[in-house]
């Protein structure tokens, strides 16, 4: 496995997400990631179709699929330490594959929190993040929305 280089600013991010999870269930981060999902969602709709909203939303969707990727070693998948830019949709996607493919990003996400909580994973059984260091299972779903909202409310205009 690589060394994690943790930069002052992953410190940071790796203290709000966990901070963010500290008092949440998997039913919390289930209600939260829905309720934001279908703002989310209804945002990337009416936003206009320019070159740098189609990127913003394809790099939300690509962090997502990476961290859902990773947040699957807690179910006993192997570790890779790879990055993100391997999960974003196919460049030349238009907007309304882009919507498709985050609701369907988002469904699959909303899909693994069931699995993890079906599986009894401890919300606190923690997975290495590239950047971050050590995050837990509750850490992650946190940095998970708390990108999409953070990207897609600033990054997406």
């Amino acid at each position: 496995m690589s060394e994690v280089k943790k930069s002052i600013l992953g410190s940071i991010m790796n203290w709000i997400s966990e901070r963010g999870a500290r008092s949440l269930s998997y039913d919390d981060l289930r209600s939260r990631m829905t309720a934001s999902g279908a703002r989310i969602g209804a945002r990337f709709r009416a936003v206009a179709s320019t070159p740098h909203n189609l990127e913003a939303i394809t790099h939300i969707i690509g962090i997502e699929r990476w961290a859902a990727h990773r947040v699957r070693v807690a179910l006993g998948e192997p570790l890779v330490i790879d990055e993100y830019t391997g999960y974003r949709p196919p460049a030349g996607a238009n907007q309304e594959q882009l919507c498709a493919a985050f609701n369907s990003t988002r469904v699959a996400t909303l899909a693994l929190l069931g699995e993890l909580q079906k599986a009894n994973t401890p919300i606190t059984k923690t997975i290495t993040h590239n950047e971050l260091g050590e995050m837990s299972v509750g850490g992650w779903l946190v940095y998970m929305d708390n990108h999409a909202v953070r990207e897609g409310t600033y990054r997406v205009r």
